[in-house]
């Protein structure tokens, strides 16, 4: 959250000696506004100051949902505090025809906001088909960012950096006597090894790798693969109540 000075962005209003902004930086417009900082730190300071007037650039500032906005507005009005929109600043919200407006111009604004997940979700699904990767990589990969190449965008690579700390940790793990979660990440940070995020190896980041691997390949009696994994619960050894390293 932010705050500013605005009176510059609203001259065309006509009113001066306002106090500043409250922004509300990447949130969704579908929450409610009372769940956002920016606009709860906002309510907090008209309430405390007996402020009477909320200045919004426009209307889909307050939200982009017609039930938030109008039952936003309508409590408001009901504690004395009036809203006036940049992109409205003709219309009286009290009148039949001011309510109209408002809720068609939220109306337009809730459209806007559910055809753009709906097309955010057509691309996901464009790029899933093609293969590449969404999201956070599993550990030991990488994949190529928009901003990288667009054109191979999504492109899964192997990242050796961290296959080789996975080659480590399984070596160590596998070979110590008893094996043990937190050994092992005290042998990773001995080594310098960093986690992805840079920071130091916990019991419980050597765990969710073991137990999100596969030991060895097998074959059974018909010929079919198998995996054989790592055992999901704490293996015989492993030291009691270890804090973690953050």
């Amino acid at each position: 959250m932010e705050e500013t000075t605005v009176e510059g962005d609203y001259d065309f209003l006509g009113y001066t000696n306002m106090p500043g902004g409250f922004f509300d930086e990447g949130q969704s417009g579908g929450l409610d506004p009372m769940e956002r900082p920016g606009f709860s730190t906002m309510m907090n300071y008209v309430r405390d100051n007996e402020i009477e007037l909320i200045v919004m650039y426009h209307n889909d500032r307050l939200a982009r949902d017609v039930e938030l906005t109008l039952r936003v507005v309508r409590e408001c009005k009901q504690a004395g505090i009036e809203f006036l929109f940049g992109n409205l600043p003709d219309i009286n919200i009290d009148t039949p025809e001011g309510k109209m407006l408002l809720t068609q111009m939220s109306s337009v604004g809730e459209y806007f906001r559910n055809d753009g997940k709906r097309k955010t979700r057509a691309g996901m699904a464009r790029l899933k088909s093609e293969g590449r990767w969404l999201g956070s990589t599993p550990y030991g990969f990488y994949a190529i960012t928009k901003h990288e190449d667009e054109e191979n965008y999504g492109l899964l690579l192997y990242d050796f950096a961290e296959l080789d700390a996975l080659v480590k940790l399984f070596r160590h793990f596998t070979t110590s006597r008893p094996p043990s979660y937190s050994a092992t990440a005290k042998y990773l940070n001995e080594q310098g090894i960093p986690t992805r995020r840079g920071g130091q190896w916990s019991r419980k980041h050597v765990q969710k790798l073991l137990t999100h691997a596969v030991m060895r390949r097998q074959r059974d009696e018909l010929g079919r693969k198998y995996g054989e994994y790592f055992p999901d619960e704490i293996v015989e050894g492993e030291e009691e109540n270890v804090s973690e390293i953050e």
